[in-house]
Formats: C-alpha cells, structure tokens, sequence
C-alpha cells in the first residue's frame, strides 16, 4: 500500500501541508484505507487523528501497524462517512483522500463531514482526475465536486494538482 507509485500519485509532501495543520489539531482522515495518510497525520498533531473506514479489514491493518509503531494519537473509526460517529464542530481539519468519487449519495457525505468540522478550518479533498477519452462513471470532475462541496456549505478555498492523476480542493467551513 505504501509503493513509490502511490507516493508519485500522491505525494505527502505536497497535500499535507494543504491542511494548515496546528499542533493540537484533532483529524479526521475520511477513507483512511491502510493508513497512507493516517501516520503522517498523526505526527503532525499531539491530538487525535481519527481513521474513518468502512473496510474493517484496513482498519485491522491500521491496529497492527499502530500495535508495531506504538502510535498513541490515532482512534478508529468503522462507519461510513454519512454516519461519523463525532460531536457536531469536533475536529479541525479533514483529509478525504481517493474516496468521495466512491460515495453515494455524496451530497449527505458532505453534510456530515461539514457537521463535524469546525468553522474556519480546512477540509482538503483529493481525487482523480477524469480521463477525456475513457471516462469512468464514479469519477468527478473537480468543478462538480467544487459545487456540490459550496452546495454543502463549504467555502472554496484552492484547487491544485498534486500529481498528473488527482486533483486537490481546499475548503473552509465559513465561520458565522
């Protein structure tokens, strides 16, 4: 899971610092699959990192990863996204990561990941990019997954491209 072609396609270095991450942060880390992103989070933060999955078998990957290192600050999560078992405003930023092209319906995943962020904070998204001559069906174009994020009540922040396949979308949650 941890491969130079997937560092290539996504490459930490790049999306992390997106987030704008404090020290006592917590992190809510949406599709957390084996943890690509989870233990970079997690150093990153003296407060928790939370891995939502709805693959029990990559969050035992976590465990056993975590059991090895000895990793303190990271808390598993088997629920899907439109159910995130957190308090309403509770985390501080949100790294949905080659997930919500896989998500349906995506407008309710949306409005629980906005319920649990906390306003005036980050919330990244990284996605593939739509091939022109073979479209795939569950990929979204980064304009449409830009409205229907504002849709949700997001704040559009920034678009990059962190590699030749993925998009990157920053959004805030606005503060009232």
């Amino acid at each position: 899971m941890d491969n130079p072609e997937r560092r290539k396609l996504l490459p930490q270095e790049s999306i992390i610092p997106l987030l704008d991450i404090k020290q006592n942060d917590k992190i809510l880390d949406v599709g957390a699959g084996a943890g690509y992103f989870t233990f970079p989070l997690a150093e990153q933060t003296s407060n928790t990192v939370y891995a939502l999955d709805i693959e029990k078998e990559m969050l035992d990957y976590i465990q056993k990863l975590i059991n090895h290192q000895g990793t303190k600050n990271i808390t598993l999560l088997l629920e899907p996204i439109e159910i995130i078992p957190l308090e309403n405003a509770s985390v501080q930023c949100i790294l949905a990561s080659m997930v919500l092209h896989e998500v349906q319906p995506l407008d309710e995943a949306l409005k629980a990941l906005y319920r649990v962020l906390e306003p005036g904070v980050r919330f990244v998204i990284i996605d593939w990019i739509p091939e022109p001559k073979n479209v795939r069906s569950n990929r979204i174009h980064s304009d449409d997954m830009k409205r229907i994020s504002e849709q949700a009540g997001f704040k559009s922040h920034s678009i990059s491209t962190p590699s030749e396949e993925v998009y990157a979308l920053v959004f805030t949650k606005p503060i009232d």
